[in-house]
């Protein structure tokens, strides 16, 4: 009886495997591409594009489903949290280490804000691009539609197939979504509300 759950689960993981190596082949360099966008060092790039793909041999079964359309956006914003993955961990590595031409520091404006403000402002994109990674799938997809490629509310609408008044409110709850998290995590402070 077990013996053929694992036979199934070994011919089935291995027409995964096979299905995601077929997705690299054609949709490989639009990955990579979305990776070199965040990740300045082509080695990290290629790293986040591996782990993208180790990723997408868990989902296989779900991708076979998607039409293509949303099969490449799902496979570009899987390269792009890959990305972000490498970046995140880099800059754990390198948190306190704050270089001339430093990108952060070039941030700071002459005399209007100090670089613990500017730190502290580094903090909070941080900790809210980690709530929207905790948001539902379709929420995060709405939100990237919304403000990564600056779709209308109608274009939105017609991705998700829903009606295009219904785009405002849908972008209302995940607004509202995220306040609650940001402010359990308590990066809105009192001057904010």
């Amino acid at each position: 009886m077990h013996g053929g759950r694992i036979i199934r689960s070994i011919l089935s993981r291995g027409r995964d495997r096979a299905y995601v190596q077929e997705l690299y082949a054609q949709h490989g360099l639009m990955m990579l591409r979305k990776a070199m966008s965040i990740l300045p060092d082509e080695h990290d790039a290629l790293d986040a594009l591996n782990n993208a793909c180790l990723s997408l041999l868990d989902k296989a079964e779900t991708l076979r489903a998607l039409p293509e359309k949303s099969l490449k956006r799902y496979l570009v914003i899987t390269a792009e949290h890959a990305a972000i993955d490498i970046l995140k961990k880099k800059n754990r590595e390198n948190q306190y280490v704050f270089r001339a031409g430093d990108p952060l520091l070039e941030e700071i404006p002459s005399g209007e804000e100090t670089a613990d403000e500017v730190i502290i402002r580094a903090a909070e994109k941080e900790v809210l691009a980690g709530a929207i990674r905790r948001l539902p799938e379709r929420d995060r997809w709405v939100l990237s539609m919304r403000y990564d490629e600056g779709l209308t509310h109608a274009e939105i609408a017609r991705r998700i197939g829903v009606k295009p008044g219904s785009v405002g409110g849908i972008l209302r709850r995940i607004h509202e979504r995220l306040r609650n998290m940001l402010e359990k995590e308590e990066i809105f402070d009192d001057r904010r509300r």
